[in-house]
């Protein structure tokens, strides 16, 4: 039943992030709002099912912290708005491959 409910948060929070253009600070915020709010659910995956999302855990998770970092120590326009489109597609992978799993895993 977690699964279940974690899938379609999931994919809620999927369409989100796709609609988020990142252009502006206001947008930066409500990915990095919803970035918490996939790893919150990741969280409770993680704690009920700990060898099947541990990998997302350990790596994708920290690919997205790393690259959050990198954001804020950018302040080149250019640069920065590579960084964040990074960032974003960071963001879509890790939710792609959890919900990879959780099919996987159903």
């Amino acid at each position: 039943m977690i699964l279940s409910k974690e899938k379609s948060r999931l994919e809620k929070l999927l369409a989100a992030v796709n609609a988020v253009n990142i252009d502006d600070e206001a947008n930066v915020e409500m990915l990095n709002e919803l970035v918490s709010s996939f790893s919150e659910g990741l969280m409770t995956l993680y704690r009920s099912h700990a060898n099947t999302f541990a990998n997302i855990v350990n790596y994708d998770l920290a690919e997205i912290r790393n690259n959050k970092r990198t954001i804020k120590k950018n302040a080149i326009d250019r640069s920065r708005q590579l960084d964040l489109a990074v960032y974003k597609e960071s963001v879509v992978h890790a939710i792609e491959r959890t919900l990879e799993y959780i099919d996987a895993y159903l």
